[in-house]
């Protein structure tokens, strides 16, 4: 039997995937239907939503069972054109049961008068973390500009679409030759997606924390785009097989593509100022105290480190979760060697980090982080 689920998906959530993944356990097919509505303000338009929702199908083991359509139709028009019989719905509370209840028997009632047959079947979300999200919710970040808060709530793939959205406007919009920053461009995207934590995600939260750096403290205003630059190449090349007789080798290769990709060239005045300004920043990110020349190198340091501060569980365990996987080719008991290595390392620091900022906001947060997760990892938690 097949299903169709409905809506808006302004944009499609972590929510959104679960009912899917329930309604799949069901029924052989499952047709997901972006409702298509002019009279309504979207913050993306029906093409965006389903070509988001399709890059999630893209990858989904089911993939084959699922159809994404648009149609701004009624429900009822939309299922019988379909020839489906059950609609599906996800259910977070009292109050969306009392609501779905009386949607559901109106399209009943319209079907029945169309001469054919239409049930709802409900799903119910029983994770807390599940329950809190609503498109809305993520709509309201989006447009507040905090992408990385956004992105929690959201399938990978389309939180990856949007933050290279939000980093590509930064990336490009220093650049004098456009096609040479979309080409630039593009090749960070196809290092960075990938991979399971320093990802895009990982280079919006540096740049997320940045802009709340930027409104409680003055920066030298000449050195901001060479400090983006660092950013954004900082963990370019990022093997995961390197060993402590190579140090800082992923960071000095990725400081040499300042000058391998003759950015000197295609960066607009005034912006461009210092190619060495800019390997020296990534350098900093080594952690190391020889490479902290000044507050600008502390301050990226702590944007690379700023992670550890969270306070949100499930950002804590995505991190971790995502660390571990970039991982994957040690043994658990070579991972938990390292990683306690690197914990403890940070723990005898006198500051963690290096900035009064970042220091009166996350460091006690960060150790207690790190000491539970030393915890864990010796299955003490």
């Amino acid at each position: 039997m097949n299903a169709m689920y409905i809506g808006s998906f302004d944009p499609f959530t972590l929510g959104h995937l679960n009912i899917v993944n329930k309604a799949l356990e069901k029924y052989e097919e499952l047709i997901i239907c972006v409702g298509k509505n002019d009279t309504k303000n979207s913050l993306f338009t029906a093409d965006k939503r389903k070509k988001l929702i399709e890059l999630v199908v893209a990858t989904h083991p089911r993939y084959k069972d699922i159809n994404v359509i648009i149609s701004n139709d009624l429900t009822v028009d939309i299922a019988r054109c379909h020839n489906v019989n059950v609609l599906v719905r996800g259910i977070r509370s009292d109050a969306d049961m009392q609501n779905e209840a009386a949607l559901a028997e109106t399209n009943r009632s319209l079907a029945a008068m169309r001469g054919y047959e239409l049930k709802t079947d409900f799903f119910t979300q029983e994770d807390e973390f599940l329950k809190a999200i609503s498109s809305s919710l993520v709509r309201k970040l989006l447009e507040i500009k905090e992408y990385t808060a956004a992105a929690r709530y959201l399938p990978k793939a389309i939180a990856q679409e949007i933050l290279a959205s939000y980093l590509k406007e930064i990336f490009c919009e220093k650049f004098s030759n456009l096609s040479v920053a979309e080409h630039l461009w593009n090749r960070i995207v196809e290092t960075y997606s990938p991979r399971p934590y320093h990802n895009l995600l990982h280079l919006a939260y540096m740049f997320d924390m940045l802009k709340l750096y930027q409104k409680y403290n003055e920066t030298s205003a000449y050195s901001r785009w060479e400090l983006h630059l660092a950013i954004f190449l900082h963990d370019y090349v990022y093997d995961t097989g390197k060993t402590p007789s190579e140090p800082y080798s992923n960071e000095t290769d990725s400081a040499n593509l300042v000058n391998e990709w003759k950015l000197e060239r295609y960066i607009q005045l005034p912006y461009y100022k210092n190619l060495q300004l800019i390997a020296s920043l990534i350098m900093a990110t080594t952690h190391n105290d020889a490479f902290m020349r000044d507050s600008l190198h502390m301050l990226i340091a702590d944007l690379d480190l700023s992670i550890l501060g969270t306070a949100d569980t499930v950002t804590w365990k995505n991190y971790t979760d995502g660390i571990r996987k970039e991982y994957a080719a040690f043994s658990d008991e070579e991972y938990k060697q390292e990683r306690l290595h690197f914990l403890f390392k940070l723990l005898k620091k006198k500051h963690i980090f290096r900035t009064a900022f970042f220091c009166k906001m996350l460091e006690e947060q960060t150790r207690k982080n790190i000491t539970a997760e030393i915890k864990r990892l010796h299955g003490k938690s």
